[in-house]
C-alpha cells in the first residue's frame, strides 16, 4: 500500500497521466494487501463470523446513528448537496454488511474493492468540486473508520480498515498536489490526511507483526503437530517390538512345553529302567554267587544308584524351569497397580490431548494375580484407551466391587469408537495367529493382549461401545 501510494505521488509529479487512472490505481492495490493476509479462508471464515456475531449489530447501530450528523453536518456545509453523499454513505454501509454477514474470502474481497473504489471516487468528485465544504463528511468518514478500527476484535478486519483508511488518506492528497491547491483550507487537509498517513502506516505495520506472530505461533502448532506425532509412530513401533517379542516368548513356550513333555515321559521311562534294574540286582543278591558275580553286581547296583541320582536331578531342574515360566501369584492391592499405570501414562495422555480421572474405591481391593502381569495388561489397556480417545476428551477410570469380583472400568467421553470397530481391534491377535500374514505387520494389538492376559489369570476383559453406555472397557478379576 506505501509502494502504491509512493507511486502515485512519483507518477502525479511528472505529469505522465491523468487524475482517474491513479484514483484507480490506488483503489486497485488496496486490497492486494489484504488478500495476503487472508492466507487461510478457513481461519477467514471463521474470522468473519465471531466479528458478525460480536460486532456487526454494534457497527450497523454506529452507522446508523452517525446518519443524521451527516445529514446535518451537511445542510450546514454543503446545502444541496448532502442527499448525494448521505446515499453514498448508506451505499458503503450496506456494503461493508453484507461483507462481514457473507463471511466468503471471494465477497470480501470484492467488497473491499468496492468499498476503496466508492470512498476514492466520493472524495475525488468532493476534491475537483467542493474541497472546502466536503471537510465535514471527510472527518465523519475518517471517525467511523477509526472506530470500526479500535472497536474490531479481529486483526483481520482491523487490517482491512487500515488500509481502507491509508489509500483513501493517500489518494486524497494526490488530488490536492494534483491540482496544486495553496488555500488555508488545503493545507490544513493536507497536513490532517498527513497525519492520517502516518497513523495508517504505524497501523499497517503493528498489524504486519501481529500476522508474524501468528504465523510464527502457527508454525510453532505445527512442529508440535508433527512431534506428537512421530512420538505416536515411535510408541506403535514400540508396541510392534513388544509384539514381536511375545510372539517369540509364545514360539519359546511351546519349545519348552515340547521339551518338557519329552523330558517327562523320558524321566519316567527311566525311573521304570531304574526300578528293573534294581529289582534285578536285589534278586542276584539272594542267590549264591561267587565273589567274582557278587563284584559285578555290586558295580551294577552303584552305576544304578548314580543313574537314579541324575533321572532325580533332571527331574527337579525340569519342574523349577516350569515353576519359572509359569505365573507368580501374591496377593496385592489392585488400587496401587492402577494408580501406578495411569502416573506412567500421564505424558502420552498430555501428547494426545486427553485428561486421565482416577475414581478408585477408598481402601485396599485385595487380588490373587500376578502383580506385574496384572500391570502390564493394565498399562496396556489405559494406553490404547488413551489413543482410541478424541483431543480434548476425558478417560475416567473407576474401581469397585461387585459380588465377589473386583471390577475395574475404564470410560471416555467424545464420539464413539463402535462395537464393530472395538471387535476388530480385540480380535487382531487371533486373526494375526490364524492368517497369512506375519505377526508383526499387524499393528494394534495392545487391547488384544491385554484380554488374552486377563483371560489366562482367570478374569475377563469386556468392551462395549453404544449410546447408552459411550466407550466402556471393564476388567474383572475374583477378589482375595
Amino acid at each position: 500500500m506505501i509502494i502504491s501510494g509512493s507511486l502515485t505521488i512519483w507518477i502525479q509529479s511528472a505529469n505522465f497521466i491523468q487524475q482517474p487512472l491513479l484514483i484507480f490505481m490506488s483503489s486497485m492495490l488496496t486490497p492486494i494487501p489484504l488478500a495476503l493476509a487472508q492466507a487461510n479462508q478457513e481461519d477467514i471464515h471463521n474470522s468473519l463470523i465471531r466479528f458478525q456475531r460480536l460486532h456487526a449489530r454494534r457497527l450497523l447501530a454506529r452507522l446508523v446513528s452517525a446518519l443524521p450528523i451527516l445529514l446535518i453536518l451537511n445542510l450546514l456545509w454543503m446545502q444541496q448537496q448532502w442527499l448525494i453523499e448521505v446515499v453514498l454513505m448508506s451505499i458503503l454501509a450496506v456494503v461493508s454488511i453484507v461483507a462481514v454477514k457473507t463471511a466468503n474470502l471471494k465477497t470480501v474481497f470484492i467488497s473491499s474493492f468496492l468499498v476503496s473504489l466508492i470512498l476514492v471516487m466520493v472524495q475525488s468528485l468532493q476534491t475537483a468540486f467542493l474541497p472546502v465544504r466536503a471537510l465535514p463528511l471527510q472527518i465523519t468518514c475518517t471517525g467511523l473508520l477509526l472506530l470500526g478500527i479500535a472497536w474490531s476484535s479481529s486483526w483481520r478486519t482491523r487490517y482491512t480498515l487500515v488500509l481502507t483508511l491509508l489509500a483513501w488518506s493517500l489518494t486524497y492528497l494526490s488530488c490536492f498536489w494534483w491540482q496544486g491547491a495553496a488555500s488555508a483550507q488545503s493545507l490544513f487537509e493536507s497536513y490532517y490526511y498527513g497525519w492520517l498517513i502516518i497513523l495508517g502506516i504505524l497501523a499497517t505495520a503493528f498489524s504486519y507483526s501481529q500476522r508474524r506472530k501468528l504465523l510464527h505461533d502457527i508454525h510453532k502448532n505445527e512442529i508440535i503437530e508433527a512431534s506428537n506425532s512421530m512420538l505416536s509412530e515411535l510408541q506403535e513401533l514400540l508396541m510392534d517390538v513388544k509384539v514381536r517379542a511375545a510372539s517369540i516368548q509364545r514360539h519359546l513356550d511351546k519349545v519348552s512345553e515340547t521339551r518338557n513333555t519329552t523330558l517327562q515321559m523320558l524321566l519316567h521311562d527311566l525311573n521304570g529302567f531304574n526300578t528293573s534294574i534294581q529289582s534285578g540286582v536285589d534278586l542276584l543278591k539272594d542267590d549264591h554267587l561267587t565273589p567274582q558275580q557278587q563284584q559285578v553286581v555290586a558295580l551294577i547296583e552303584k552305576a544304578n544308584e548314580r543313574f537314579a541320582f541324575f533321572a532325580k536331578k533332571m527331574a527337579k531342574a525340569n519342574m523349577d524351569d516350569q515353576q519359572r515360566n509359569s505365573f507368580h501369584y501374591a496377593e496385592f492391592d489392585i488400587n496401587r497397580i492402577v494408580s501406578e499405570a495411569a502416573a506412567n501414562l500421564k505424558q502420552v495422555a498430555m501428547v494426545h490431548q486427553v485428561q486421565l480421572q482416577l475414581q478408585l474405591q477408598p481402601g485396599i481391593l485385595p487380588v490373587y494375580l500376578d502383580e506385574q502381569v496384572t500391570y502390564q495388561l493394565m498399562y496396556k489397556l489405559l494406553s490404547n484407551v488413551i489413543r482410541l480417545s478424541d483431543v480434548g476428551s476425558t478417560v475416567k477410570i473407576v474401581s469397585g466391587v461387585v459380588g465377589t469380583d473386583v471390577v475395574i472400568t475404564c470410560k471416555t467421553t467424545g464420539n464413539l469408537i463402535g462395537q464393530a470397530k472395538l471387535d476388530e481391534i480385540f480380535n487382531r491377535l487371533q486373526q494375526a495367529a490364524t492368517g497369512d500374514r506375519d505377526l508383526t505387520e499387524v499393528k494394534g494389538l495392545g487391547l488384544s493382549i491385554a484380554r488374552q492376559l486377563t483371560e489366562k489369570m482367570g478374569g475377563h476383559l469386556h468392551y462395549e461401545s453404544n449410546d447408552a453406555h459411550g466407550n466402556a472397557f471393564t476388567v474383572q478379576f475374583p477378589g482375595a
